[in-house]
């Protein structure tokens, strides 16, 4: 999951699966949240969602409020232009978000696996 704050700084956050019950039900989209006695953990992950050098991770004890005077955007969406991309001036590891016009596709079957490969106009 991500989290942003007020000036749109993203990071990313897990719940382990035995405390989904406790915290996951309670978050929803767009709210905002205060949150005290987390994990925080470098971001080592093969895929990152999130820039950000940590990660949240919510632990047994973690304090989840409520914030009805924080407001934060929406979404924030940070797009990478092709040129970049092609370039491999990017984070290998960051999953980023792209615009493109699908403009040809392919399905390829490799070692008993089929991927699909797209050919992307760049719209942007």
């Amino acid at each position: 999951m991500i989290l942003m704050d007020g000036e749109s700084t993203t990071i990313q956050a897990s719940i382990a699966c035995y405390n989904y019950e406790t915290y996951g039900s309670r978050l929803e989209e767009g709210k905002s949240y205060s949150l005290s006695n987390f994990k925080i953990y470098k971001n080592k992950s093969d895929y990152k969602v999130s820039e950000h050098e940590y990660k949240i991770y919510f632990a047994k004890y973690t304090s989840l409020k409520v914030c009805q005077d924080l407001v934060v955007p929406p979404y924030e969406i940070k797009f990478m232009s092709f040129n970049k991309i092609l370039a491999e001036e990017c984070d290998p590891s960051l999953l980023i978000d792209i615009i493109g016009e699908v403009v040809e596709y392919s399905v390829v079957e490799v070692a008993n696996k089929q991927t699909i490969n797209l050919k992307l106009y760049d719209t942007v």
